[in-house]
């Protein structure tokens, strides 16, 4: 009975979480699971006997989670191993260690301190889970938090995390305050007599009261915040008019010469209909053969209409995604794609490259194999997948410049595909003087609609950190304009050949507080984490000595 309630609880956690991520019945997911879905995972914790069968517990959640809301990553063909199967076991053996820590914090003497231990504790879960090789930032608290209005503007100040950490303090919170619900007794939970007056006003102790004090106040805090600022009129300095194009065409089943000339198709009909805009965009790795060292097939191919006449024609510089010489001074034809970079390209009318950009953080396992240069290595992964060859990362971080048809010049960031997701990163990129992020993305291959939604809603966070512009060109969605609030502007509808032109505003230009200090909350957290593990062991000796000399005196 007991290992079926910690299985119980535990499965019911994980599926309230997944489903409060955009999925297939919510697209933008509910806040109010992501609210609650972590009292059951609390309540497992509080009653797991010992420090194992915590961080099982955990394992299994996060396994869970990461399977019932990802499951989309089986659809990535022979990487299905790797992208579903391998990572459901690596994050299972990564939160082994966090187990213990959450068994611990449940279990402080200062009740009021639980609720904030487990929020620190799971910012720093957050944090590590979407840094390093390893780095994925789905299955997080702020994926269920796209409808919360009332918290998402502080993410300015504190990124992301601040939003994991509110919702993880409310959701230990509600489960301490919440006793009329649910009695520890030995182990077991007993359903006691319920009264609605306990369920919304259940502070029956003074730490219970502190501790909904605590959250009233953030609560407060949070809302203000984020009505100040959702208030607060946004006044342009500048507009980019761009025409975004959507070919819902996927690499992985059609020609590269049909799609090219199909995305040549869309583009020309948008434009027929529409002001001549400043920029056309593209999606994620569109230009297949490696530009420029392919640049003779582009100005032969499509035969009908080629690329290099379209470019020409029109007299719109190009944005859009292929793979780049690492030297692009060098003039090596080598096929040997260690060689390249999965990059974005500033493409002139005269079919040259203006500026461009090198995706740094590569999908591991996909884009990029570890010790790929051994050929132990190559020959495994030639075996599993069919072939041993990746990109290598960019090395440079850097803007694009493009100069509009008014003679203005605009910089702006292109995070490539899910780069758009790492807050650090795209901080980074800001930093450097990016008056907007354009991001050029495929996920076509996924064949879902919760995998274009979820990547969208982790995006999203980047405009209001930024307090800048967001700008998605996809290939099948979620192709949409998001402004420094956070607020979707222009969209297109996913799994659908489209186009947009949109009139962009530009904003002014500033480092915000997340932006100038990046993670400092997550760090802040993993050092109160580090002397919460020197000081308790100190804590447990000090009160160990105390009563043996209690009871020594007492004799």
């Amino acid at each position: 009975m007991y290992i079926f309630t910690l299985f119980s609880l535990t499965v019911l956690s994980a599926v309230l979480f997944a489903l409060g991520i955009p999925n297939e019945l919510l697209y933008f997911g509910s806040h109010v699971l992501g609210l609650i879905s972590l009292i059951p995972l609390y309540y497992a914790f509080v009653l797991s006997k010992n420090r194992k069968c915590s961080a099982i517990c955990f394992g299994l959640w996060v396994a869970l989670v990461h399977v019932l809301s990802s499951f989309w990553l089986g659809f990535f063909r022979d990487f299905a191993i790797f992208t579903l199967g391998v990572s459901s076991v690596a994050y299972f053996l990564l939160t082994l260690c966090f187990g213990p820590l959450f068994y611990e914090v449940v279990r402080l003497r200062n009740k009021r301190m639980r609720p904030l231990f487990f929020a620190v504790v799971w910012v720093f879960w957050e944090w590590f889970k979407s840094n390093g090789f390893l780095a994925y930032p789905w299955g997080t608290i702020p994926m269920t938090a796209f409808r919360s209005e009332w918290v998402k503007q502080i993410a300015d100040i504190t990124g992301v995390w601040g939003i994991s950490f509110v919702i993880a303090l409310f959701s230990s919170s509600l489960a301490i305050i919440l006793p009329s619900i649910f009695h520890v007794v030995e182990n077991t939970i007993q359903v006691k007599k319920i009264n609605f007056a306990s369920i919304l006003f259940g502070v029956k102790t003074k730490a219970e009261t502190s501790i909904f004090a605590f959250c009233l106040v953030v609560f407060c805090f949070c809302a203000g915040y984020s009505m100040y600022h959702l208030n607060q009129p946004l006044v342009p300095v500048d507009n980019l008019k761009v025409a975004i194009v959507q070919a819902n065409s996927n690499s992985w089943e059609v020609e590269f010469n049909e799609q090219l000339a199909h995305s040549i198709n869309l583009t020309e009909s948008l434009l027929n209909h529409s002001e001549k805009p400043d920029l056309i965009l593209w999606h994620e790795g569109i230009l297949h053969y490696t530009f420029p060292l392919s640049l003779p097939y582009y100005f032969l191919y499509p035969e009908k209409y080629t690329f290099s006449e379209f470019l020409k024609k029109n007299n719109i510089p190009l944005l859009a995604g292929t793979a780049l010489p690492m030297n692009m001074d060098t003039q090596n034809s080598s096929n040997d794609l260690h060689f390249f970079a999965n990059s974005v390209c500033l493409i002139s009318p005269d079919c040259e490259i203006l500026d461009w950009y090198s995706k740094i953080h590569l999908v591991p396992f996909a884009e990029y194999m570890p010790l790929i240069e051994k050929e132990w290595v190559r020959n495994i992964f030639s075996s599993l997948v069919g072939f041993s060859s990746a990109y290598i990362p960019g090395n440079e971080y850097k803007l694009i410049t493009l100069t509009k048809q008014n003679g203005k010049t605009i910089h702006f960031s292109t995070p490539i595909c899910f780069e758009d997701a790492f807050s650090s990163l795209c901080a980074h990129l800001h930093n450097l003087g990016s008056e907007l992020i354009i991001n050029l993305t495929d996920d076509s291959w996924s064949h879902t609609k919760s995998a274009e939604y979820q990547h969208f809603v982790v995006a999203s966070y980047r405009s209001i950190e930024l307090r800048t512009t967001l700008i998605r060109s996809t290939n099948s969605g979620y192709s949409c304009i998001v402004n420094p609030k956070g607020i979707v502007t222009d969209d297109l509808p996913l799994f659908t050949e489209a186009g947009l032109y949109a009139d962009v505003p530009i904003y002014p230009y500033q480092i915000t507080f997340y932006a100038r200090f990046k993670d400092w909350l997550p760090s802040m957290c993993y050092l109160i984490i580090i002397g919460f593990i020197i000081i308790k062991p100190l804590k447990v000796k000090k009160t160990y000595f105390l009563e043996t000399t209690d009871k020594k005196e007492s004799h």
